[in-house]
């Protein structure tokens, strides 16, 4: 497994995974009174800005909630598969090798947008230096819910008893089993009681912004860095 504390030294922040959920679009649109096509356009173009702030400053795990489980909305949709196809992005994974995984039940998606999602996936699975996490089709009870069916599975096959079951078998059956916890997440000031890495967030420090993501621009994210 990659290190990630070995990092901390080539990172110009403390934090060494930052995860950012997405949500505050439909807020956006209805303030700026935009549609939502237009809305999904300029987050997923914020999801790119905030691409490089990971680059520059050199932290080694960035997180996005990017679909909830359940909102499959056509235009989210459209714009997931759009922003998974899209030159510009590619061009920017490949050169500064970023890795793409994703969480949740993405696979669960329409075959259209699934496909360009797995594309990411498998074609920046040799890549180790970035890792860019999307969580698509996602939901942090769910998460839960799901390590804890496999542990049960284990536990009646006999292959695992009931004094093995801690804190870190759990953990080692989430959808982010690789990663480190996240040492920030950022929300907006709506969205306090998600689900958001639900397991992982205990001592994480937690940033509640005043902005819905659409206006999230990199020099606020700097700022919270920084601060």
């Amino acid at each position: 497994m990659f290190d990630f504390l070995k990092r901390k030294e080539e990172s110009k922040t403390r934090y060494l995974h930052v995860a950012i959920d997405t949500k505050g679009v439909n807020n956006w649109c209805e303030k700026n009174k935009v549609s939502l096509e237009d809305g999904y356009l300029k987050s997923f173009s914020r999801i790119k800005e905030l691409m490089q702030v990971q680059v520059e400053e050199k932290i080694p795990i960035l997180s996005f909630l990017v679909l909830p489980l359940g909102e499959k909305n056509p235009e989210l949709l459209k714009a997931l598969k759009d922003f998974a196809q899209s030159k510009d992005l590619w061009d920017q994974i490949i050169k500064h090798k970023l890795r793409i995984t994703l969480l949740g039940k993405w696979y669960d998606l329409p075959s259209d947008v699934l496909e360009p999602l797995k594309s990411l996936a498998s074609c920046t699975k040799d890549y180790d230096h970035f890792f860019l996490n999307f969580c698509i089709n996602y939901n942090g009870q769910e998460e839960i819910l799901d390590s804890f069916k496999i542990l049960a599975r284990q536990l009646m096959a006999g292959k695992l008893s009931a004094d093995n079951i801690t804190r870190e078998a759990v953990k080692e059956n989430l959808y982010s089993s690789y990663f480190i916890a996240p040492d920030l997440m950022i929300k907006n000031s709506d969205n306090k009681m998600d689900s958001f890495f639900l397991w992982d967030c205990v001592g994480s420090r937690r940033v509640f912004t005043k902005k819905d993501f659409p206006e999230l621009e990199k020099d606020d994210l700097l700022k919270i860095l920084r601060s």
